[in-house]
């Protein structure tokens, strides 16, 4: 069975209402997708589901292969299945399974030894061996037919105990020359037979009970061969009862070691007293509702780089700042947000969101709004190049075909009538009424939009593509106001508008910007959601997904290039071994003294001439010593003289000599050090440029990431202590990184639903008023905070005081602070720009609706030098 997640897929079962339908004896029309065997009894839930098998999410479980879609990998079970059981012997299926039924073991590789231990010394009817004969020279090939249980009555089955192997007898026949079974019958023991050497080796046997075998999970989990296999090979499928009593005593062995009481002691039950002392014993990050409120202590933490800790949240924008009100704030968001993941696909270039309302606040059709007009026919372009399949997949064709199989169900004797009506017609249920005149005059303006897309520099005739969209894919659910701004675009009075355009206006493309504001945004809206349907958009999607995987791989190898250069600085900043120092590249190399050299040098020349004039210098003095002393006296005392001197002499050369020899050495050391700390400072060198370079690229990484994850889905920076969510569009999709230039520059705040309020209020200990209470005195807002509620912050200010406030030792704050940390400079830039640019007056600070005079609508030059005039798209081919 494919699976997601490690876990495998199950089927959707039979809904509740198509049993009862059943029980009942009625047959209503289902949907069937016959690869699963599901049923569903809606046109959606088929859908939903057919969709969700295509993506390419799963993974098979037998060959490990993932990135495939349920199909692909149901096919590649089955393919590798078929494999598996052609290779496995047939003659060892039955026992083993067998044998495997409701073993208690817990992890596959054991299971697989014990078989292929029992196996090794048994032998099986119809299975092929070799047969050792006594004598003979070579195996021969034969065929098990019969097994001899000798002494005992019946041969007894293939166990996994670890008891000896039973001593059974074998009768095989040889194979013939032509290859048949029909040679000479042997009666052979089990030492005379064997296998060859790869017919059931552990590989296979791993892969064979692997795809033929399951274990529930748990400590009492036992091998059950699967229900096909179990049926085909008559295996019982009842647990026997030694089985049941294991599994009971392993439950009982586990709740004894949650809950173990001294001797005599009966158990305790917990009370409310026991709760302050196990609160106290929290490991952080804990759950944040779980911290008590913040105690002075606490505001007295002093962090570097942040302001002082702060008791209540800064307060939020509301209505004022966000821009539009409250209620269209979040269709208004996301579409921006559509616009900012999906600008490549579309071919649009990024939008700041002041353009971006100011836009849709444009009031006159002359002179004509560039990014409107842009916006607009991308949309238009993408839906129009997807041709059939977006228009299939519109709310619209989906309408068509359920009204369809409903007028079959209550006319089913009469089905060719409704095919003679027209199918692509909302209206075909009125003839004069007024909705049919809106109809027909939509579909008159906005004839022939499929057939080409909007092309020229100005987008010309975007406004009639629109209404042509309009009315051939909306339905009234999908986009509200549906016949309203149908007629306020046509002209056609109609009751739901009750702002129709005065008559003088004859084009559609005048009458557009006097479409109420929620009116466009709901129009823009439903576009998007035609366009996410489109090819291009889910190929974008999976390039998206690809890019991620090629970033994550590159992030990986950046670690470990870390890592290396980390381990080079540290071998190198290592004290180097003896003990010797560096020498400082600048000091100057020592030299021997001169003088020091000379005195050798004299000395050596004493010597020399010492030995040289030793005959003269006898000769010279011959008279003084005749004089005092006999011939052999004089010549013993002038030896030992002469012998003593020279002695010293050479003694003190030899002195010098070393010393030399020393100083030389030393020089010849120091010029080495020399050498290698210019080597180890170039090295060092070279490994910070690698740390540097490492840095840059981690950042320009996780910018890019950032870029290309977000695109699928908007993901929150995070949630705070009540499950706040907080927003930072900046640096997502077409848009560059928001060093150079800001997006939204704005942090926007939403409030947990409903649902998720009440079930955290289930979750904390003083109940929902004490809660409620915590929340309004920790926001210190002047007006209540309701669920799904949003807000804003646009001052970098705030976003300081934001972090103050935050707890880092709850779970979910950690990580929000973690976020607004790393991203803290550039939201802090953007603000502190589009701050500037409004006391310059480049920028409009955000208003709520207001009514323009027609004194405003005729200044058209004062409107060209607005910024969200100047705009122009650059993406375009």
């Amino acid at each position: 069975m494919p699976i997601v997640k490690r876990k495998p897929v199950q089927p959707v079962p039979v809904s509740e209402a198509l049993e009862a339908a059943h029980a009942r004896h009625e047959a209503p029309p289902v949907f069937y997708l016959a690869t699963t065997g599901e049923v569903f009894a809606e046109y959606e839930h088929y859908a939903a589901r057919l969709s969700y098998y295509h993506q390419r999410i799963f993974q098979c479980e037998v060959s490990g292969k993932s990135n495939l879609t349920y199909f692909e990998a149901a096919e590649s079970e089955a393919q590798h299945t078929r494999a598996i059981q052609a290779q496995f012997p047939d003659a060892l299926k039955a026992p083993i399974l067998q044998a495997v039924q409701f073993q208690t073991v817990s992890r596959l590789s054991e299971l697989v030894e014990r078989v292929a231990d029992s196996v090794k010394a048994r032998f099986f009817p119809g299975e092929t061996v070799l047969v050792d004969r006594e004598g003979g020279a070579a195996r021969q090939l034969a065929m098990v037919r019969a097994v001899d249980a000798g002494d005992a009555s019946e041969v007894p089955p293939l166990s996994l105990a670890l008891d000896a192997a039973p001593s059974l007898g074998y009768t095989v026949q040889l194979a013939a020359d032509d290859g048949a079974w029909t040679g000479e019958t042997l009666r052979v023991r089990a030492t005379q037979l064997s296998r060859e050497r790869h017919a059931l080796s552990k590989t296979i046997l791993r892969r064979f009970l692997r795809d033929s075998v399951s274990r529930e999970a748990g400590a009492t989990g036992v091998w059950r061969v699967r229900e096909p296999l179990a049926r085909k090979y008559a295996i019982p499928t009842e647990i026997p009862p030694d089985v049941i009593e294991w599994q009971q005593s392993v439950r009982d062995a586990q709740a004894a070691k949650r809950r173990r009481p001294s001797e005599g002691e009966a158990p305790r039950k917990r009370t409310a007293s026991d709760a302050p002392s196990a609160a106290k014993v929290l490991k952080f990050p804990c759950e944040d509702t779980r911290l008590d409120a913040i105690s002075a202590a606490e505001l007295q933490t002093e962090t570097p780089g942040e302001l002082a800790r702060r008791m209540a949240r800064p307060s939020l924008g509301g209505d004022e700042l966000l821009g539009v009100p409250s209620d269209l704030f979040e269709p208004y968001l996301a579409v921006y947000y559509f616009f900012l993941a999906l600008g490549e696909p579309l071919g649009i270039s990024s939008i700041a969101l002041d353009d971006f309302e100011s836009a849709l606040r444009h009031p006159v059709a002359e002179p004509p709004c560039v990014l409107l007009a842009e916006m607009h026919a991308v949309l238009l372009n993408a839906i129009v190049r997807d041709g059939p399949h977006s228009r299939d997949l519109a709310p619209a064709a989906v309408a068509q075909r359920l009204a369809a199989v409903s007028r079959d169900e209550a006319s089913p004797l009469e089905g060719e009538e409704p095919k003679d009506e027209a199918p692509d017609e909302a209206s075909s249920d009125v003839s004069d009424s007024p909705e049919r005149e809106v109809f027909d005059a939509a579909r008159e303006i906005g004839r022939g939009w499929q057939r080409s897309e909007l092309h020229d520099e100005l987008r010309s005739g975007w406004e009639r593509s629109l209404v042509g969209c309009l009315v051939d894919r909306a339905t009234p659910e999908a986009l509200p106001r549906f016949l309203g701004i149908l007629s306020h675009l046509t002209g056609v009075a109609y009751d739901d508008d009750l702002d129709t355009p005065s008559v003088s206006l004859r084009t559609v493309a005048e009458r557009y910007p006097l479409l109420p504001l929620s009116d466009k945004i709901h129009v823009l809206q439903f576009l998007c959601e035609l366009a996410v349907l489109t090819r291009g958009v889910k190929a974008y999607y999976e390039t998206c997904e690809a890019h991620l995987t090629e970033l994550r791989k590159e992030r990986v190898e950046i670690s470990r290039t870390r890592k290396r250069t980390l381990e080079q600085r540290l071998a190198l900043d290592a004290p180097p071994e003896g003990g010797a120092m560096d020498v400082e590249p600048d000091e100057p190399e020592p030299e021997a003294p001169a003088a020091e050299a000379s005195d050798s040098d004299s000395e050596r020349d004493e010597l020399a001439s010492d030995h040289g004039s030793d005959g003269a210098d006898h000769s010279a003095g011959a008279s003084d010593w005749d004089s005092s002393d006999s011939e052999g006296a004089r010549d013993e005392r002038y030896k030992r003289l002469a012998g003593t001197r020279q002695e010293a002499l050479r003694e003190k050369a030899q002195q010098r000599e070393a010393e030399a020899a020393r100083l030389a050495a030393a020089q010849a050391r120091a010029a080495e050090q020399v050498r290698e700390t210019k080597q180890l400072r170039e090295e060092r060198r070279r490994l910070e440029d690698t740390a540097a370079r490492l840095a840059r690229r981690e950042d320009a990484l996780e910018r890019e990431f950032r870029r290309y994850a977000q695109i699928p889905r908007l993901r929150p920076l995070g949630r705070d202590r009540f499950l706040d969510r907080y927003y930072w569009l900046d640096g997502i999709g077409a848009a560059e990184a928001p060093t150079g230039a800001y997006q939204a520059a704005r942090i926007f705040v939403q409030a947990p639903s409903r649902r998720e309020w009440e079930a955290l209020c289930a979750q904390y200990t003083g109940g929902r008023d004490a809660l409620a209470q915590r929340r309004s005195r920790e926001h210190g807002a002047p007006t209540a905070w309701e669920c799904g509620s949003w807000g804003v912050y646009t001052q970098p200010e705030q976003v300081e005081e934001l972090i103050a406030w935050l707890r880092p030792h709850g779970v979910r704050e950690h990580a929000l602070k973690a976020q607004l940390l790393k991203h803290r400079d550039t939201m802090e830039g953007g603000m502190r720009r589009r701050t500037d640019d409004i006391a310059l007056g480049v920028r409009e600070p955000a208003v709520v609706e207001t009514r323009r005079s027609a004194r405003v609508r005729s200044e058209q030059s004062s409107q060209l030098r607005l910024p969200y005039m100047q705009w122009r798209n650059t993406a375009r081919d």
